[in-house]
């Protein structure tokens, strides 16, 4: 089925927002968290319909929605370095493009490897992203709140 990688891209990020928006309240409270929140949600709706256009062979279309995937970036930027002043938006913007270049690239590699199945499909660059936005975000909260991480 050539929507499964987009699929199961999508529903992998959707998680990941949900368990991110969680592990924010923890320290910053609800409505905090739902902010985020919100924005991941519309952040990951443009994702999946720019994946299904990039699938589709629809550059033009997918190029649209690059961009208002970026724009929704730079908000989640701001609210993060609005709440820990030890994110740098610089940071988080090197993160931002980091982020859809690992998940594009998987796209694509996705694409051209049809065949396989997106349950059992390993790609080592998500994983290494994934731990180093959580070294950086820890980093902030250590720092932020003062926690003993010896």
């Amino acid at each position: 089925d050539e929507t499964s990688n987009t699929v199961f891209i999508s529903q992998r990020m959707f998680q990941n927002a949900l368990e991110f928006a969680g592990f924010l309240r923890k320290f910053y409270g609800y409505e905090n968290a739902q902010y985020v929140l919100r924005i991941l949600i519309d952040r990951n709706i443009v994702l999946q319909n720019t994946l299904v256009d990039i699938e589709n062979g629809n550059e033009e279309k997918a190029a649209a929605g690059i961009a208002e995937w970026f724009r929704l970036s730079g908000q989640l930027t701001e609210q993060l370095a609005e709440m820990n002043p030890y994110w740098d938006p610089a940071g988080l913007n090197d993160f931002m493009n980091t982020h859809w270049a690992v998940v594009e690239h998987e796209m694509r590699y996705r694409l051209a490897q049809r065949g396989g199945s997106p349950e059992i499909f390993e790609y080592p660059e998500s994983d290494l992203f994934a731990t180093n936005f959580a070294d950086f975000l820890a980093q902030g909260i250590i720092r932020q709140f003062g926690i003993n991480a010896g």
